[in-house]
């Protein structure tokens, strides 16, 4: 039974990993310049959350300075390189607002 609950603590710890190793950093937010740039900003109340988007990991940041138009999304790939972005209530952005809504294995890293 402890060999059972081992195994299957280990194959967890493995699945973690893969989330995060896909952008070969550890800890995103310190480990990828661009990203650490847009998280020191804190005058946009910034969320940025980790999920995975066609096989890759990619990171959906909102910000929302004065909010009155709702947040402004952007989806970003591991180097920095822009997917999508627009306001959330655009509905010509609808597009990259339901691709952060609906990311796997999605992780908020940052939220103020």
């Amino acid at each position: 039974m402890k060999w059972l609950f081992l195994v299957l603590l280990l194959g967890s710890c493995r699945q973690e990993q893969a989330i995060l190793s896909q952008c070969g950093v550890n800890d995103p937010l310190t480990d990828l310049p661009w990203l650490q740039k847009l998280a020191s900003n804190k005058d946009l109340g910034i969320s940025i959350v980790q999920g995975t988007y066609q096989n890759q990991t990619v990171y959906a940041v909102s910000t929302c300075g004065r909010c009155f138009a709702g947040p402004y999304i952007t989806v970003y790939r591991c180097d920095g390189s822009s997917i999508c972005s627009g306001l959330a209530a655009d509905a010509a952005a609808s597009g990259c607002s339901k691709i952060a809504q609906n990311l796997d294995d999605k992780r908020t890293l940052l939220n103020e």
